[in-house]
């Protein structure tokens, strides 16, 4: 990006100044920044202030410069006689300060290379922000729990669940139904249904969750017989299986009739038990 780019949709310019409405949310912000281009060097430095979607950006002279890389090149005799070196150097943004975003934590140190191993950085989720997975639970064809698990910090008994769950759900019982794709293809779906919870806060904030609902979604797990949809028998192929939202007072037939006629798909039978 150079200074004359436009940074968002609603720019305002005064000299030095930008400042904009941006389309993002929950952000806050204050770095300085020694920006690059794919040329060399800086063309400027700017300070980036954000609180919220509303952002103030004050360009100044490249007085930080970016970060230079060096590289070997390995070029043949006839480049390296033509240009006087054997190397060739990148440069990647200088930043300095924090970015908080969506309740992720990044702190800018220096370099920002895009790369793991050199990028001088350090970012965390802050806890209060967060939402932690405490159970996961399986339903029965009339509404029965067939089985839960909740989770743990326990590495033995995570392994524990983690094998009990392969062979559970081996034998978890299917609901089966026919339809209609939507190219008159009859094809079956097998499906069984499962809830997950989550509750506000980690770590040290697990306590806020006394303060929150838990975030419940109960969901029909559908796996179809053949593909489904208008891009199978392409290069990319339809859909084997996923998942949709069961509603209050759904079960396995009322959730797959409603998925059906979302998906311009045609509802035909329940398959009875034994057949499928």
């Amino acid at each position: 990006m150079t200074r004359r780019e436009r940074y968002t949709d609603n720019d305002h310019t005064w000299g030095p100044f930008l400042w904009a409405k941006s389309e993002g949310g929950r952000t806050a912000a204050a770095y300085y920044e020694a920006c690059t281009d794919e040329d060399s060097d800086a063309k400027f430095n700017v300070l980036h202030l954000q609180v919220s979607k509303w952002l103030l950006r004050v360009y100044f002279p490249a007085l930080l410069k970016p970060f230079r890389e060096r590289h070997q090149a390995n070029w043949d005799t006839a480049t390296v006689a033509r240009l006087g070196r054997n190397y060739y150097d990148t440069f990647s943004p200088r930043a300095y300060g924090f970015y908080i975003f969506d309740g992720h934590f990044y702190v800018y140190l220096g370099a920002q290379t895009g790369d793991s191993t050199t990028t001088q950085s350090w970012s965390c989720f802050l806890p209060w922000t967060q939402w932690r997975h405490v159970r996961q639970s399986w339903y029965g064809p009339d509404g029965e729990v067939l089985g839960e698990l909740f989770d743990t910090s326990h590495r033995e008994v995570a392994k524990a669940q983690r094998d009990w769950r392969w062979e559970f759900e081996k034998t978890l019982p299917k609901v089966v139904f026919e339809f209609k794709d939507f190219d008159g293809e009859v094809i079956q779906a097998k499906t069984h249904i499962e809830e997950r919870e989550w509750r506000f806060g980690t770590g040290w904030c697990k306590w806020m969750s006394f303060f929150r609902r838990p975030r419940v979604r109960t969901s029909l797990d559908l796996t179809f017989a053949k593909d489904v949809g208008p891009r199978k028998g392409s290069w990319k192929g339809g859909t084997i299986g996923h998942s949709t939202e069961v509603r209050v007072g759904e079960r396995h037939e009322a959730a797959f009739r409603r998925y059906c006629a979302e998906n311009n798909l045609t509802f035909l039978r329940l398959v009875p038990e034994g057949e499928g």
